[in-house]
């Protein structure tokens, strides 16, 4: 997707896909690109909202600031 900015938020403890399966797409991206982990029981983040919530944010501006004019 590059140049266009790749952003992945994921859960620790995410059942569905593992965290190494988003390290490695991640690992084959290129620039710009950040992944956010969350301590985070499930995919949904649903014991750790507030953090997922503060990250999504976090991504939202990274990407707008990383976006191509």
């Amino acid at each position: 997707v590059a140049p266009t900015p790749l952003a992945a938020i994921h859960a620790t403890q995410d059942e569905f896909v593992p965290l190494s399966e988003v390290q490695a797409v991640m690992d084959r991206a290129r620039e710009p690109k950040k992944l956010w982990i969350v301590k985070a029981g499930n995919h949904r983040f649903s014991d750790n909202i507030p953090e997922f919530t503060q990250r999504l944010e976090e991504a939202i501006a990274w990407v707008r600031s990383n976006a191509i004019p």
